[in-house]
């Protein structure tokens, strides 16, 4: 029986993930990390006292007390937390990221699995979604913004040295899941434009988490219609073309994540290295 932590399961998609990891045969125990408990509405998650644990957590305080009494114990992590904000995206996004990974180190979690976003690369700079996602939640007149802090967590989550699974989808749906074909691919850009609804990649990363093909993978992902039933499920031969090596060509960028900064006077994008404040 395997205990799973969501970070971030108040969100849309930390709710979805939520609700079917406590359907899922062999789960003991979901414990769903929000900032504030108070301010979860009833009927959040689902009524499962059996299974269900509400753990007050925030990703973006190092060394959350909260956040460490989460994950002791768990088999797996999933990283699913959003935030709005210059200052709270740069702490949860980037710092966040990092500060959960070394905590699910020194715990022994089996798999930390980190919600991304395709085009995060640097590479991408130019690209005209890109910059738009990069200055919605963090604003205007900053060297950095969403889609550069999301990368440096990205990378230091590969150096922490605790098993991971990086997930990057592009554009996120509403509706019903269960009517589409999936579609994934290592193209460290964008990859289709047909997007994936909330609910079914709920279920991509539920079956991502646990498949030795994924291990210390990053991947994108998508969907299209589906009309077979059967292919509409995600199962582990999704994943037998990914490559874990894929990341060490271009993950390894040059750019010394653990040395940077994001008040410096240069972008990110500029390759700057500058001391990093834990």
């Amino acid at each position: 029986m395997s205990v799973y932590c969501v970070l971030g399961a108040k969100g849309q998609t930390g709710r979805l993930l939520v609700e079917k990891l406590v359907r899922k045969v062999g789960v003991k125990e979901v414990r769903c990390v929000v900032r504030d408990v108070e301010r979860v509405p009833e009927g959040t998650f689902p009524a499962d006292e059996d299974k269900i644990n509400v753990i007050a957590g925030d990703v973006g305080k190092h060394d959350d007390k909260g956040v460490r009494r989460a994950l002791e114990g768990a088999h797996g992590i999933f990283f699913v937390c959003a935030a709005k904000g210059y200052e709270r995206v740069k702490a949860c996004d980037y710092r966040g990221v990092g500060h959960v990974a070394k905590l699910a180190k020194e715990c022994k979690c089996a798999r930390f699995l980190l919600l991304s976003s395709q085009l995060v690369h640097p590479t991408n700079q130019y690209n005209f979604v890109r910059g738009i996602l990069n200055t919605i939640n963090t604003g205007l007149f900053h060297w950095s913004g969403m889609m550069d802090f999301k990368f440096a967590g990205e990378k230091l989550l590969r150096i922490s040295g605790v098993d991971y699974t990086i997930v990057r989808p592009g554009q996120l749906l509403d509706g019903d899941g269960g009517k589409s074909s999936f579609h994934v691919a290592q193209t460290n850009g964008s990859f289709m434009r047909t997007g994936i609804t909330r609910n079914d990649l709920a279920s991509l990363l539920i079956a991502a988490i646990d498949s030795p093909r994924t291990k210390n993978c990053t991947f994108e992902v998508a969907c299209t219609p589906c009309s077979n039933e059967d292919a509409c499920r995600p199962s582990d031969d999704l994943f037998a073309s990914l490559d874990e090596t894929y990341d060490n060509g271009w993950g390894a960028d040059g750019r010394d994540v653990t040395k940077w900064e994001a008040e410096s006077n240069l972008p990110f994008s500029a390759g700057v290295q500058v001391e990093y404040v834990s």
